[in-house]
């Protein structure tokens, strides 16, 4: 049995790092195409459209530099013996271990992000932490049903 003296379980920040990357590439791309950049025919830009690139660029990356901080420093989750805490930015969200009906292991593992189903039936991830404490402690304190036992109380969810 793993024991978490009340530390805060920071996520992942190479996972982190890569969502912030393709969200930024996306976003430029998208801008990019707006304006005519990735068409030949009008190769080279006008000149307005190189002043919107010269200012969008650095603006854009710096709003995703100060997200991605953000959200790298005000994520985390809090593990006790009857629940998940998740620290969300200013919101707090709290998973007790008895309300998790069903846990795919083998999805979780594969995708380090726990999945789990709740007593309604309702699916919810959670992103590892760092060293998968989460899904350890999900595992060990939770009372999860069979695969099939889960498909017969909730015949219209799909696993």
């Amino acid at each position: 049995m793993i024991i978490v003296n009340n530390r805060k379980l920071k996520i992942s920040s190479f996972r982190l790092t890569f969502l912030f990357a393709g969200v930024y590439l996306f976003l430029q791309i998208l801008f990019m195409s707006t304006f005519n950049f990735l068409d030949v025919t009008v190769w080279p830009p006008k000149i307005v459209n190189l002043t919107l690139f010269y200012v969008y660029t650095p603006i854009l990356l710096a709003v995703t530099i100060f997200f991605y901080v953000l959200s790298l420093t005000q994520t985390f989750y809090y593990v006790d013996k009857k629940k998940i805490t998740r620290h969300k930015m200013n919101k707090i969200f709290e998973y007790y271990f008895s309300d998790m009906t069903y846990i795919d292991e083998k999805w979780s593992k594969k995708h380090r992000t726990l999945l789990f189903y709740d007593k309604s039936g309702r699916r919810n991830f959670l992103t590892f932490d760092r060293e998968g404490i989460i899904f350890q402690h999900a595992l060990e304190n939770a009372r999860p049903l069979s695969r099939e036992d889960f498909a017969i109380r909730f015949p219209d969810v799909r696993l």
